[in-house]
């Protein structure tokens, strides 16, 4: 059923609500969905009242002390009677506010011609530093509202009023973890690996409480912004798996790894950031979407973290891959334009010596 693109924004920042930490503050307006937010979140919810020009004012005080913050009403008001607040206090100073703008184009309903927003965008594109957005349908609304929870500077987001016809298939999205959801992380990781890696010889399928006693082993040293997911309509269809280099920490620690350089080593790794290089373990990708570009879908979100400095590591090591792997060897040297450093040799030795001698089969093809 078609749904209004302002309806489902509103929605999904209302659950996004439950895991990232933001501010909504409106114009005592239906205009979308977030006029309840308050009651779920009341501490982070602000009514100002139908004064545009005051709202986009209190919405850049608030990101001014660091916080993130959604400023939503109809998109003629956004656009024209605040547009001096707009432009003055959240533009110039390139604050972290997405002002969310409702109703946009004629669909204004029994509001008439007063309401309807058509120069919203030649005056929003004037702005300094200001970014502009319209999602097309539901689907491409929950997504722009993830992007928006994690976009830093001045956002321009244009909604419709009506239900509009779908028009994206099913989507993909890729993030990090979030420590908070670790068990959840570990069910997901179980479900890919016993797809990806547990059908070659040698590999074991895994359970849920191995899953989870892995996940709590490296929970001291995870950095969440590390461990990355691909999800297909929100099922887990990927990982990849990074974690600090601790060989630069403990090397002071001289071998003693007691209970003090256990605490030593977890404030440095979260104040200090000694530990300036990260290690790949594993990359996984499920079956039916290897080929696909998943790889590089996850690379990319990666470095797209990186371009906006959420991640302080100077380089990235992964660890080894065979040359029976030949598709993640041309990922890596392609989409990651990672340079060899390093190449092991792996001798085996046939006890039973009338055996016939095989090599490791190659992954990515069907046996």
């Amino acid at each position: 059923m078609a749904v209004a693109t302002r309806i489902a924004f509103g929605k999904e920042l209302t659950e996004l609500a439950k895991t990232k930490d933001f501010l909504v503050c409106n114009a005592d307006t239906k205009a979308c969905a977030l006029e309840n937010f308050g009651e779920h979140y009341p501490d982070r919810s602000f009514s100002i009242g139908i004064a545009e020009q005051n709202l986009m004012g209190v919405a850049a005080g608030l990101a001014s002390c660091g916080n993130k913050v959604f400023a939503s009403t109809f998109a003629v008001f956004t656009s024209m009677r605040a547009c001096e607040q707009v432009r003055q206090f959240i533009c110039y100073p390139n604050l972290n506010v997405t002002v969310v703008g409702t109703h946009v184009g004629l669909q204004v309903g029994g509001d008439g011609a007063t309401h309807a927003a058509i120069e919203d965008v030649a005056i929003m594109r004037s702005m300094p530093n200001m970014t502009i957005v319209q999602p097309a349908d539901e689907r491409a609304a929950r997504a722009m509202a993830r992007f928006a929870a994690d976009f830093t500077d001045p956002l321009y987001v244009r909604l419709h009023r009506n239900p509009s016809a779908d028009i994206y298939g099913p989507g993909y999205r890729f993030e990090h973890i979030r420590k908070k959801e670790l068990a959840q992380v570990a069910q997901d990781f179980r479900l890919i690996y016993n797809k990806a890696w547990a059908r070659f010889p040698g590999v074991k399928p895994m359970d849920e409480k191995h899953a989870s006693r892995l996940m709590n082993t490296l929970k001291p040293i995870i950095d969440e912004k590390l461990i990355y997911f691909a999800f297909f309509n929100d099922e887990p269809i990927g990982f990849f798996i990074m974690i600090p280099d601790l060989n630069r920490v403990i090397g002071r620690f001289k071998g003693k790894f007691n209970l003090i350089n256990k605490i030593r080593l977890m404030l440095m790794i979260r104040f200090t950031r000694k530990a300036d290089r990260v290690f790949g373990i594993i990359f996984g990708v499920s079956p039916e979407f290897q080929g696909k570009g998943i790889e590089s879908g996850i690379v990319h979100a990666f470095e797209q973290s990186i371009a906006r400095g959420e991640v302080n590591y100077r380089t990235l090591e992964l660890a080894w891959m065979g040359d029976f792997n030949p598709v993640m060897i041309r990922m890596v040297e392609n989409y990651v334009c990672a340079q060899r450093l390093k190449q092991h040799v792996t001798y085996r030795y046939l006890f039973d010596r009338t055996k016939e001698f095989k090599r490791c089969p190659r992954m990515g093809i069907n046996r």
